[in-house]
């Protein structure tokens, strides 16, 4: 009975020593990343430039704009909306109890993108855009929401996890038909931006945001 407790307990410290270690050498590519994004740019600047950029405040030209106005907003975003999805990813497998459950697979992604196609692709939704600048996020997460809200309700119902899952991939496809309907129909230069917004980009990123990100994420 002491040597079964004995390796159970060998067992457990180990598997705590292999997530410590992974946990410190993914912070520690995280960190790596955020500097070469930090480099990536229209002009070429060194790590030491950058570096001494960011203990300087007080710095003032091309190199303290690049970094402090374009790049660092930038890179901070990124981390930031990484680790919101992962922990967004984490909680859905929680409350649905299921390994592989995702946005993709329960129709969120979609119904988000529903959203945000009516919103950036229709003029109903333009002349909204255009009245409030936040307006495409604030429709994102809406179509978000209610698409989790009906994934819910059948999940209250449905006792099975694989049709649970097809119930939310039912849902994704007719989202997705929608907004392939309303993209077929929409202007060419809304079109190209809606796939821009799709493919995800942080470019255009500013402090402002930033703060959101950080308030939302923190109350959340």
């Amino acid at each position: 009975m002491e040597e079964a407790l004995t390796e159970t307990r060998f067992i457990i410290g180990r598997q705590r020593t292999r997530r410590k270690v992974a946990f410190w050498l993914l912070s520690l590519g995280t960190v790596l990343l955020m500097m070469v994004n930090l480099r990536v740019g229209a002009t070429d600047y060194s790590a030491a430039d950058i570096l001494r950029s960011l203990i300087n405040l007080s710095e003032e030209g091309d190199l303290s704009f690049a970094v402090w106005t374009l790049r660092l907003p930038r890179t901070l975003g990124t981390a930031m909306g990484g680790a919101y999805l992962a922990a967004a990813g984490l909680l859905l497998q929680v409350y649905f109890r299921n390994p592989i459950v995702e946005p993709f697979i329960l129709g969120v992604s979609s119904g988000a993108a529903l959203a945000v196609a009516i919103v950036m692709l229709t003029t109903a939704g333009l002349k909204l855009s255009l009245a409030f600048p936040y307006m495409i996020t604030l429709a994102g997460c809406c179509g978000a929401l209610l698409t989790i809200i009906l994934v819910t309700v059948f999940a209250t119902r449905v006792r099975s996890g694989a049709t649970l899952l097809v119930v939310g991939l039912m849902i994704g496809y007719v989202c997705s038909s929608a907004t392939s309907i309303i993209t077929a129909l929409a202007e060419r230069e809304r079109i190209k931006v809606f796939v821009l917004w799709g493919l995800g980009s942080f470019e255009g990123i500013r402090w402002n945001e930033i703060f959101i990100m950080a308030a939302l994420g923190g109350i959340l």
